[in-house]
C-alpha cells in the first residue's frame, strides 16, 4: 500500500489505524526515510493527565493491545495507574458496514463498554480509528462522568501542519484539497460511507488486492 501511494507522488502518509501503526510504522520509516510517515496510537499520555482516579479504560483491537509497540508505550508511561484493557472484537467490522445507529451495533458497543463501566473507570482511550464514528454511543454507554480520549483530531492537525511545512508556495493549498479515494473492497459501499462522512461529490476507484 505504501509503495503504491509513494509511486503516486505521496510525500506524507498517515497510517490511519492503530493496529497497522503498531506492526508496520517502524518498517515503513526504515524503507522510505524521505517520506513522512505519521502513525496513530492510543492516547495513553493525555488519559493520564485527564484521569482523576487513575482508573483508565482502553478500547482497541486485540492485535493493538497485544502488540509490542503498545506494551512499550504503556511500560514507559503508566506507573501507579490501573489500565483496564478491552479488546473490542467485531466492533471495527460492524462500524465499517456504515450503519452507525443500527441496534446491533449499539448493542455491541454496550457489550464492550459494560466491563469498563463496572470497573469504575473515569477515563477511556479510543484505541481504534473506527471508534471515533460511534463515540456518541460509547459516551452514552459509559455515562456522562467518563472522559473519552480520542486522538483523531490531533493526528489530523499534525498531518495538515506537516503537509503545509513541506509546501514551497506561500498559499494554503490544503484549503482547496480534493479527495482521490481508492479501495480494495467494495467501491459502492465505500463511496456511500465516505460521502456520508466527508460530504460532497466523491469518486472512488477500485484496486486489486
Amino acid at each position: 500500500i505504501a509503495s503504491h501511494l509513494i509511486d503516486g507522488g505521496a510525500q506524507v502518509i498517515v497510517i490511519a489505524c492503530n493496529t497497522a501503526t503498531a506492526v508496520a510504522a517502524r518498517s515503513l520509516r526504515e524503507t522510505w526515510p524521505q517520506t513522512r510517515i505519521i502513525g496513530v496510537e492510543p492516547g495513553i499520555k493525555p488519559a493520564l493527565i485527564e484521569t482523576r482516579t487513575g482508573l483508565i479504560g482502553v478500547m482497541a483491537t486485540r492485535a493493538t493491545l497485544g502488540s509490542e509497540r503498545f506494551r512499550h508505550l504503556t511500560a514507559a508511561l503508566v506507573t501507579g495507574e490501573a489500565l483496564h484493557l478491552r479488546a473490542c472484537d467485531g466492533l471495527a467490522a460492524a462500524i465499517e458496514r456504515g450503519f452507525l445507529d443500527d441496534p446491533q451495533l449499539i448493542a455491541l458497543v454496550e457489550h464492550h463498554c459494560a466491563p469498563l463501566r463496572d470497573a469504575g473507570i473515569d477515563t477511556v482511550v479510543l484505541g481504534c480509528t473506527h471508534y471515533t464514528f460511534v463515540q456518541h454511543h460509547i459516551r452514552a454507554a459509559l455515562g456522562p462522568t467518563v472522559r473519552v480520549i480520542d486522538t483523531a483530531a490531533a493526528v489530523a492537525r499534525h498531518a495538515a501542519n506537516t503537509a503545509r511545512a513541506m509546501m514551497t508556495d506561500p498559499y494554503d493549498r490544503l484549503s482547496g484539497a480534493s479527495f482521490a479515494l481508492q479501495t480494495t473492497g467494495d467501491p459502492a459501499q465505500f463511496k456511500r460511507i465516505a460521502t456520508a462522512w466527508l460530504g460532497g461529490e466523491i469518486a472512488v476507484s477500485h484496486l486489486g488486492d
